[in-house]
């Protein structure tokens, strides 16, 4: 194998490919990227047990072949050259990369024996999705999601399909992001429980002239940008029924600034007790008072001015978590449903746009 290409292009593709290297194994070659050379196309990609990240990039070609190289390793050394033109050569298991000032040696391991490429097999729906949309449905829903829960759909984020709307839900059971596109692109329906840190990739993704297009495969999922590709095992299903745990949108209203309240709990997470970071909110007409209280540091109490509609009612919050869910609304005012000091409580939004919909739930805590 033997090319040459910019130095700035190569290490942004190398960096997206890196995205997919586990970050620890004990098997050497797992902690490479796979390069193959076919004419003037270079495909990098890299690959952990859920899921493959690849990249095609143009290049100056000059004889085609295949290797794997340590990701990593490789990526600082690009890091450190200057803008320029980077070339890259092999002599049987070594690769020989000159930097402009420096030449470095690295060892190949068997390209034939490097994890195979992911590929979605029975695909029974493909969208054409903007970018922006799924960057949104990331930065809102993702973070709701378990960590390492024992039900495995907890720790994914389920991506519904539905005629004229796209759903994207999260949960840890504690808390739960729903939100939704509408638009008339979207046709058919589909599924698919995706892993948390596949989803997540659409934050590596740039910016480029057409849509992302989405492949609902049986077992898999791809997203497909311009230049990079992830493709993903999908966690087995089915998620919980989460309509049925979506309360309506009437019951008590709280309507208060977004920033307000999520600087009031922020002041009171220091004072808060951990782990529950448990906070006290009252709620009447014309305001919502904020009490926070731990036995080894002392109190604290923040009142706002806010429209209530309901009877007045105590109920106990997650300060931590509600502040959260604050920060990842983008509306100057929320709207705060509760029911019963024992219920679900609704966060939504107070201006929603038109072709979306944004919605939180958490569950309270119970008041001493």
């Amino acid at each position: 194998m033997r090319f040459s290409v910019e130095r700035d292009r190569f290490h942004e593709a190398l960096q997206t490919v890196l995205y997919a290297l586990p970050r620890t194994s004990t098997a050497e070659i797992r902690n490479n990227v796979y390069l193959g050379l076919t004419g003037s196309t270079l495909l990098m990609y890299g690959a952990n047990l859920d899921f493959s990240v690849e990249y095609t990039l143009e290049v100056q070609g000059e004889e085609d072949g295949a290797i794997t190289l340590p990701g990593k390793t490789l990526e600082s050394i690009v890091g450190a050259m200057g803008a320029g033109m980077l070339r890259l050569e092999t002599n049987q298991q070594n690769v020989r990369i000159h930097t402009g000032t420096g030449v470095y040696n690295l060892l190949s391991l068997d390209p034939e024996q490097y994890l195979p490429r992911r590929e979605v097999k029975e695909t029974q729906l493909v969208l054409r999705v903007p970018l922006e949309v799924l960057r949104k449905a990331n930065e809102t829903v993702s973070f709701c999601a378990a960590k390492d829960d024992p039900r495995p759909y907890l720790n994914g984020i389920l991506v519904q399909a539905r005629d004229g709307e796209l759903r994207f839900v999260a949960s840890d059971s504690h808390r739960l992001a729903f939100y939704r596109v509408t638009s008339a692109d979207f046709t058919g329906q589909a599924d698919a429980i995706v892993p948390r840190e596949a989803f997540e990739f659409v934050k590596r993704l740039k910016d480029g002239e057409q849509p992302v297009r989405l492949l609902f495969g049986e077992n898999s999922l791809a997203l497909e940008a311009e230049n990079a590709r992830l493709a993903t095992r999908l966690i087995e299903g089915p998620y919980a029924n989460y309509e049925d745990v979506i309360p309506r949108p009437d019951g008590n209203v709280l309507q208060v600034s977004r920033e307000g309240l999520e600087q009031a709990l922020r002041r009171l997470l220091i004072v808060a007790e951990a782990p529950t970071y448990l906070v006290r909110m009252s709620l009447k007409e014309g305001q919502v008072e904020l009490t926070a209280t731990s036995g080894s540091v002392g109190e604290g109490t923040e009142t706002l001015e806010a429209r209530y509609i309901g009877e007045p009612m105590d109920l106990g919050i997650n300060a931590q978590s509600f502040h959260e869910i604050l920060r990842h609304i983008d509306d100057d005012e929320v709207l705060v449903r509760v029911y019963a000091p024992t219920s679900a409580i609704r966060i939504d939004p107070a201006h929603p746009l038109e072709d979306e919909g944004l919605l939180y739930l958490t569950m309270p805590l119970r008041l001493e």
